[in-house]
């Protein structure tokens, strides 16, 4: 996937995401903000100057997975509001390796529909995170998802999703 990602993402003017089993470093000028607004999402990481991300070898909850999803999503829409570039290429390096990094259950969990929340409000319409999340679902979801809260899911989000695969299925007809 991390080919069709990079694809994704130069076709849409954004640069390749990274992957990396490093920890992700965040950059200064997030710092003071972390603080005051997110004091939450990253206080482990203040000290060491990186975001904290679990063990995944050693964690099948799913809760603490989606939490930990809802926290770099918030991360994200905060750096974006920061018009931090770099934190915000980290931030999706690390949603994307931790979605191909199976649990000790050994399933691979990809964000739940809180981060696509979180996202799609916080972001604009040709965010690299959006494009990230619709090519998550697209390529490892099911239509479970659907079923669980119709209601809570963001149209927008829908609409991107059906327009991602319908261009995949003609691409693939071609």
């Amino acid at each position: 996937m991390h080919a069709e990602t990079c694809k994704f993402n130069e076709a849409a003017g954004h640069e390749p995401l990274h992957q990396t089993g490093e920890d992700i470093r965040v950059p200064q000028s997030v710092k003071y903000e972390l603080v005051t607004r997110a004091p939450n999402a990253a206080k482990a990481g203040l000290q060491t100057n990186k975001l904290p991300l679990k063990d995944a070898s050693s964690s099948n909850d799913s809760n603490i997975i989606a939490d930990e999803y809802a926290s770099l999503s918030k991360l994200f829409v905060l750096a974006e509001k920061l018009v931090d570039d770099e934190s915000k290429k980290l931030i999706l390096s690390a949603i994307l390796a931790r979605s191909k990094e199976p649990f000790s259950d050994e399933i691979v969990y990809y964000p739940a529909l809180d981060s696509v929340q979180i996202i799609y409000e916080g972001t604009v319409e040709d965010s690299p995170a959006r494009h990230l999340l619709v090519q998550l679902y697209a390529n490892f979801g099911n239509a479970a998802f659907i079923e669980t809260d119709v209601d809570g899911i963001p149209q927008e989000f829908l609409y991107h999703l059906s327009r991602y695969m319908l261009d995949k299925g003609a691409a693939a007809r071609n």
